[in-house]
């Protein structure tokens, strides 16, 4: 079976260049040793560095990209890729012909979405369509790589579940994430409480557990966030990345540590009225933001439904944060746009969580193959 965003349906490039800039592009081995060929005899790469390290023990990518002013060495002064202008789209890398699409693969089927690090995917969370999920569409996309979830499926470590229960969960999820009728944190508190169900030893048995689960009186531990319990999550969060900071790994992330400080401190300084009084729109662009990290990515298969969650949890706050900062700054509620570029800078900060493999792998031996410094003790931290 295949499954397709609606996001990812209606996503067109809009040619911004961010894709090529802010992080080293790793490439395939295959696009790397066609290099040499394609460059000989072409002024503008005679005695110019177009590769870096290699890199090591991953199953796709081979060598980073050269970067040059904070951007691909390919990346031309029209914010056009150099590779494809000359020899099509085949001459890229593979992440670069995959990109902003996010493709996983289980036994049930594939699933496909989009990263909202690139800004015309997240402009998509301004549309005025449910986020529905289209089964089957008679024109499928078609996309350069999809990731295989290995493993057993399971809630957390020690709560295993079949790959049918872990589909039923992931959709009982995306549909309380999607609903329009209930306020998006009583439908984050109320996800938890379900999956926390499921991972409650002799709580539930049996083929209908998943469906007992999500069929908690709603009563039952529902209550809203306060923002003190919010302020303490985002605090414990930042002592995470501090404590981390010193460690060697780090270093080749500073930036991105000094930018998820800025939003997180930058948040906690904007009024609350920026999101009291926002309009549907808004509202309707954060749960779209929502959905958008659960669905179609690789976290939930390989490290569990609840620590997923806890990662879509912690960037839906982050993101929150920083369209409040955004809209406070100009004095004024928080719009649908305010989320749209909120969710381009978080997902830039941690493309890992977005589910989407091949950025910022230093030394290539990050967190369970390519995951960035900052996203992989993000995950390791939302891990029980």
């Amino acid at each position: 079976m295949l499954r397709i965003s609606q996001d990812a349906l209606r996503y067109r490039c809009e040619s911004s260049g961010r894709c090529c800039q802010g992080w080293p592009v790793e490439a395939d081995r295959e696009t790397v040793q066609a290099l040499p060929k394609r460059l000989a005899g072409i002024p503008d790469y005679a005695g110019r560095k177009v590769l870096e390290e290699e890199i090591h023990d991953h199953p796709v990518y081979h060598r980073t990209l050269a970067v040059e002013q904070d951007h691909c060495v390919f990346l031309t002064p029209r914010l056009g890729c150099d590779l494809h202008a000359r020899w099509g789209p085949e001459a890229k890398p593979l992440l670069c012909r995959q990109y902003p699409y996010l493709s996983v693969t289980t036994p049930l089927g594939t699933d496909i979405h989009l990263t909202y690090s690139c800004p015309s995917a997240a402009k998509r969370l301004q549309d005025p369509v449910p986020f529905l999920v289209i089964q089957d569409p008679a024109d499928p996309l078609q996309v350069a790589y999809t990731v295989q979830a290995g493993g057993n499926p399971h809630v957390a470590q020690g709560s295993p579940l079949t790959w049918e229960e872990s589909r039923a969960a992931g959709d009982a999820v995306l549909e309380l994430l999607a609903d329009q009728e209930r306020e998006p944190t009583r439908s984050l508190i109320r996800s938890r409480i379900c999956l926390e169900a499921l991972r409650t030893p002799g709580m539930l048995e049996g083929a209908g557990r998943v469906r007992e689960a999500f069929s908690i009186p709603q009563a039952v531990l529902e209550t809203p966030t306060s923002p003190e319990a919010e302020r303490m999550t985002l605090e414990l969060l930042t002592g995470v990345f501090k404590r981390c900071g010193s460690g060697k790994p780090w270093k080749a992330d500073a930036s991105r540590l000094a930018a998820l400080e800025a939003f997180v401190l930058g948040g906690l300084k904007a009024p609350a009225r920026a999101w009291t009084s926002a309009p549907p729109e808004a509202w309707q662009a954060y749960r779209r933001y929502l959905c958008g990290k659960w669905f179609g990515s690789l976290l939930p298969s390989q490290y569990g439904l609840i620590p997923a969650f806890q990662v879509v949890l912690l960037l839906g706050l982050l993101v929150r944060l920083e369209a409040a900062r955004r809209a406070s700054a100009q004095g004024r509620t928080v719009e649908a746009q305010d989320l749209s570029d909120a969710a381009e800078g978080v997902d830039r900060l941690f493309p890992q969580a977005s589910g989407f493999f091949g950025f910022w792998a230093p030394d290539g031996k990050a967190l369970k193959s390519t995951a960035s410094p900052v996203s992989a003790a993000l995950i390791l931290a939302a891990m029980p």
